[in-house]
């Protein structure tokens, strides 16, 4: 029998990664944990007589999909094979026809700036509040969604990222019903909470909270195989023709079984033993939030201290470690994790790491996360002690996070400005391109969120924020310029 993975170089190459033995405090879910160390090739199979099709399911995959519904408490549940992505695309584009006002939470990832970008949608942009000592974004206030369906009564949908990535989550069941109200759909980027609504202390599910629309990335936080994802649909304000007709279009023709199979291996998982894991999950997070207490320099802030009108809730599998008392900016404290106690973390802002936990973290990998974290603090407290600036850090400590910038004016509508042709685009020195038209979007990644988009002008603040990140040590993408770009496309009459 022929096996083409011994041909496979990218194959050696992963393989010699994972040999390093790095402890995955990040996505995907299952941390390599499980027992399958080849690809399945066996279930490899396409749309043939008994293995059902995922665009127009009416055997196994169709069962697959409404135990996921069932397990969910949503109407209808549909396998994604091109993640959250897929997903966000596909609900935006059904729930916002092409031309129509949409509020939109400013946090959300890009995914859902391209859907409004492609049906030319009229964004009225709703921004979150600001956990401003971590320099992070926080929970939606309802009150902000209620004052901009006022002020732009035509809209239509709205569209909220929680949680957000750092794990702040909002109050989606009064959201909902300020939508609701008005007859408006609320869709909910929940890529980050799959895991959500089980109970043993983890938030609500936006589901349960009365979202019409919900997507969930299941690699990220359970174990299921990256690029699996659902979107689940709930009452009668959505079209299920609708977002199917959408999937058509968004997702491949050709989806994988082994990834349907590994969503489906994920809800069956949950459904049978999802209590045992969940309740051994919350053990070890509050064992380890309980030791991390008596740390001097770092930090690690829990609800409590993020509570407030910035957090309305968080969820606790996400560990959030701030180095800025230790003097280390997140980047730091990820190199020097990574490279002086073999734990990979999830992603690094301003002064903070973010350890993305799951079910299958052991408790070994809590240990040694707890034993890398005293000893960072031990140094910390050391080096303050001597009065000796501590030598990891590799430049000057930068400035307390700005918060992130307010939207720029909309000269352009995002659709409309993905087309400007080329004549009329030019590329300026970034540091001075404040008061100038953007027609590229500018992030960090991770997490992914523009900080400036299509058609928008350039504020002084947001350049501002893009310096502070470079002098933090992050890269910026510039979707036309190229990464980490000194130039920036814009318009130019």
């Amino acid at each position: 029998m022929i096996d083409p993975v011994k041909y496979s170089i990218l194959f050696k190459q992963l393989t010699h990664y994972t040999a390093q033995e790095l402890c995955p405090f990040h996505m995907p879910g299952h941390k390599r944990q499980t027992d399958s160390s080849r690809l399945p090739y066996g279930i490899d199979v396409t749309e043939v007589q008994g293995t059902d099709d995922l665009h127009d399911a009416d055997g196994i995959l169709k069962e697959a999909m409404e135990r996921t519904a069932k397990l969910y408490g949503a109407d209808r549940t549909w396998y994604l094979v091109g993640g959250s992505t897929a997903g966000n695309l596909a609900g935006l584009s059904a729930i916002a026809p092409k031309g129509s006002e949409v509020i939109i939470a400013r946090n959300c990832h890009r995914s859902v700036f391209h859907a409004a970008q492609l049906r030319e949608l009229t964004v009225h942009w709703a921004v979150p509040e600001m956990a401003e000592d971590y320099g992070m974004q926080g929970s939606m206030d309802p009150e902000t969604i209620r004052r901009l369906l006022e002020i732009y009564p035509d809209t239509g949908a709205v569209v909220l990222t929680s949680p957000t990535y750092e794990g702040v989550v909002s109050d989606i069941r009064r959201i909902a019903a300020i939508c609701h109200k008005k007859g408006i759909p609320l869709m909910v980027d929940e890529a980050h909470g799959a895991h959500l609504g089980f109970g043993h202390g983890f938030p609500e599910s936006s589901v349960h909270c009365g979202a019409d629309v919900s997507v969930q990335s299941f690699h990220k936080t359970l174990p299921s195989l990256t690029q699996t994802a659902v979107l689940h649909l709930k009452g009668n304000l959505v079209s299920p023709r609708a977002i199917g007709r959408w999937l058509d279009v968004y997702e491949t023709s050709s989806p994988s079984y082994p990834l349907m199979v590994s969503i489906d291996a994920a809800s069956g998982l949950m459904r049978e033993k999802g209590d045992e894991l969940l309740e051994e999950w919350r053990k070890r997070l509050d064992l380890f939030r309980e030791r991390a207490a008596a740390l001097q320099s770092l930090r690690v802030p829990g609800a409590e201290e993020l509570s407030g009108a910035a957090c309305f809730g968080l969820d606790p599998g996400k560990i959030i470690i701030d180095g800025r008392k230790a003097g280390l900016t997140g980047l730091e404290l990820a190199d020097r994790l990574r490279d002086m106690y073999g734990i990979e973390t999830e992603m690094s802002m301003g002064s903070y790491v973010l350890a993305m936990t799951g079910m299958t973290d052991s408790e070994e990998s809590y240990r040694k996360l707890e034993d890398a974290l005293r000893k960072i603090d031990r140094w910390a407290e050391e080096a303050s002690a001597s009065h000796r600036q501590p030598e990891l850090c590799q430049a000057e400590m930068p400035p307390e996070p700005p918060a992130f910038p307010e939207p720029g004016r909309a000269v352009f509508p995002l659709g409309e400005a993905a087309d400007i042709p080329e004549v009329c685009r030019a590329g300026i020195g970034f540091a001075h391109s404040a008061g100038e038209v953007a027609l590229e979007y500018v992030y960090a990644y991770p997490p992914g969120i523009p900080f400036l988009i299509p058609g928008e002008t350039i504020t002084e603040d947001a350049v501002r924020y893009a310096q502070w990140l470079r002098k933090a040590g992050f890269r910026l993408h510039f979707t036309e310029s190229g990464d980490d770009s000194d130039k920036i496309q814009v318009y130019q009459s």
